[in-house]
């Protein structure tokens, strides 16, 4: 009794670890001008499958099929899983355990033996015993609290980093679908420059012939025709090496979207504008900085947990029990046994453990909290580069339009003045290879400005919580808010 005094007296004592929200520091109070970054860019809700935004159904199907086929999501969702099942294990730790219990035994001892000596039976005989046990732990500590808090947080980081993963699964399948078109896009024109390369040769072979240029003009035109032919392998080792990424993402075999890729013809739109939302909001629903919060919390969870490991734990037990010699008289009012009554566990000396445990824990929560800021700063890093980013390429797509529709204009002059007599075939012939390399060069502009839109959103999260709400996964959305 006195103990159990004590016990609850010293329960005012308790550890108790203030959990400050990591959120409210000064780290999150960054503000992302958007206007002025990119008058492209629209305040508008960022939408959840942002990749329907470049209008190529191709690349929606195979966002589509990541959600399930992706070998990364679905290690991401067993981790989920696992996560939440240890979280299960930690909170049947503070509840009630019952048990039942049966045994049955025939013993005799020995006719030498010292109960024998002092009147025992040595003949052989039946034991039955039928019986229920309980114990309940009384958290007076908040040690049992403590673990539970950190086994929460963690299944909610697992949670984060599903979304996490997902984000990045989706911007790297569009990213390597943008890189596969262009490869094809490029492969297309450098065939026609092999082609009008080879007209060169013999335009330029045939003027020898004719006494107007010389055989090192011929040798340069076939250098020239060399060297286009060579850049054509690197091109289909690209669009090759694209698609088996694309299909090892989807947990596909070599070739196994050989026909649906086959229809693509051309690069994938840009839109007109790119409904981001406000980033400075954006960001501070990044999944990977939820993650790291809730991981921070969990470590501050593991602390208050080693701290409260130093007082007493005090258990509720109790069990009943019928015990016979006799199977019939398990019923009997006379064979009932009964035990009920706290135990109580204070430690005195563990060899320093308890001490190591709570050094490590409190090192863990540091590293933790290093974690998170770093997280936080990489994420508006992250985005501020993105911004920036998205607006240099758009500038250099509009002026690499513009250069091809100069092209374009000479071109067509130049096709003119050949018809007037003004000019060769071989100058048609060299204004149609610069038009060719000023539409490789806009269709590179063109993709990196995709890319640009790409990393964006995946920089901001990617409109995750709006997915959420959409799938009706109305747990993590509440979940997000609340951390």
């Amino acid at each position: 009794m006195t103990l159990m005094v004590a016990c609850i007296a010293l329960a005012g004592c308790a550890p108790m670890v203030e959990v400050d929200n990591p959120a409210d520091s000064d780290l999150m109070e960054v503000e992302l001008p958007l206007a002025q970054q990119n008058p492209l860019l629209s305040d508008a809700v960022m939408p959840a499958q942002w990749w329907q935004l470049f209008g190529d159904d191709t690349l929606n199907w195979l966002e589509q099929q990541a959600v399930e086929a992706s070998p990364e999501r679905q290690l991401a969702a067993l981790q989920v899983a696992a996560q939440v099942a240890r979280l299960g294990l930690v909170e049947s730790q503070g509840n009630p355990q019952l048990g039942m219990g049966a045994e049955y035994s025939r013993s005799g001892i020995s006719e030498n033996s010292p109960n024998a000596r002092i009147g025992g039976s040595p003949k052989a005989h039946d034991y039955w015993e039928l019986g229920v046990q309980a114990s309940w732990e009384l958290d007076l500590f908040g040690y049992l609290d403590q673990l539970e808090q950190g086994a929460r947080e963690r299944a909610m980081a697992s949670r984060f980093n599903q979304q996490a993963v997902a984000i990045s699964n989706a911007a790297a399948i569009a990213r390597h679908y943008m890189l596969l078109r262009v490869s094809e896009q490029q492969l297309r024109w450098s065939q026609q420059r092999v082609a009008l390369y080879q007209t060169l040769v013999e335009l330029t072979q045939s003027r020898v012939r004719n006494g107007v240029a010389t055989e090192t003009d011929v040798a340069k035109v076939q250098a020239q025709l060399a060297s286009a032919q060579a850049d054509l392998a690197p091109l289909r080792q690209q669009r090759e090496r694209q698609q088996n990424l694309l299909e090892q993402m989807l947990g596909l075999k070599p070739h196994a979207l050989d026909q649906r890729l086959a229809s693509g013809v051309s690069l994938p739109q840009l839109p007109e504008a790119v409904p981001v939302g406000i980033p400075s909001s954006e960001v501070r629903k990044r999944p990977d900085i939820l993650r790291a919060e809730a991981q921070l919390k969990a470590a501050l969870a593991d602390l208050g947990a080693a701290q409260a490991d130093f007082y007493p734990r005090l258990r509720l037990t109790g069990s009943y029990d019928r015990e016979a010699f006799e199977l019939n008289d398990l019923g009997s009012w006379g064979s009932r046994a009964f035990s009920v009554g706290p135990s109580l566990y204070l430690p005195i000396f563990q060899g320093g453990r308890l001490r190591r445990t709570l050094e490590l824990a409190d090192v863990s929560q540091q590293q933790a909290a290093i974690r998170y800021v770093t997280t936080v700063l990489d994420a508006w890093h992250e985005v501020d580069d993105a911004l920036n980013t998205h607006q240099l390429m758009a500038q250099r797509y509009t002026r690499l339009n513009e250069a091809l529709e100069r092209q374009r204009e000479a071109y067509t002059r130049t096709e003119h003045a050949e018809d007037e007599g003004y000019a060769s075939r071989m100058d048609v012939l060299q204004a149609q290879l610069d038009l060719i390399a000023r539409s490789q060069q806009q269709a590179a502009g063109q993709t990196e400005a995709a890319l640009s839109i790409v990393s964006l959103y995946r920089s901001l999260g990617g409109g995750w919580q709006q997915q959420a709400l959409e799938t009706g996964d109305s747990e993590q959305v509440a979940a997000g808010k609340a951390l």
